[in-house]
């Protein structure tokens, strides 16, 4: 891939087989390496995100829950359905 700049101040990528086609007299051109990687996590990053696992493993199990169906549900027949689930969830899934 490679980063033209026209003589105008405008930037465009192109790969190689369209390189010749928009190049014109003037234009700078430089090779360009997009940036595939992610960075490295800090050691503090990679402990936050290990302490806070628990979230993003009970996220899923939250969204498959019609939580305020059952909050009604509970309020209205007097049940605990809705703290029932969210506490098992919590349970599997622990601080």
């Amino acid at each position: 891939m490679y980063k033209i700049t026209k003589t105008s101040g405008l930037e465009s990528f192109v790969t190689d087989e369209y390189l010749d086609s928009v190049v014109e007299s003037g234009d700078t051109v430089e090779k360009y390496q997009p940036l595939t990687t992610r960075p490295t996590p800090t050691p503090e990053e990679l402990q936050q995100m290990e302490d806070t696992q628990y979230v993003r493993d009970r996220e899923p199990r939250y969204n498959q829950l019609n939580q305020d169906e059952m909050r009604y549900d509970d309020l209205v027949n007097g049940t605990t359905t809705w703290q029932d689930a969210i506490a098992a969830i919590k349970q599997e899934f622990p601080k």
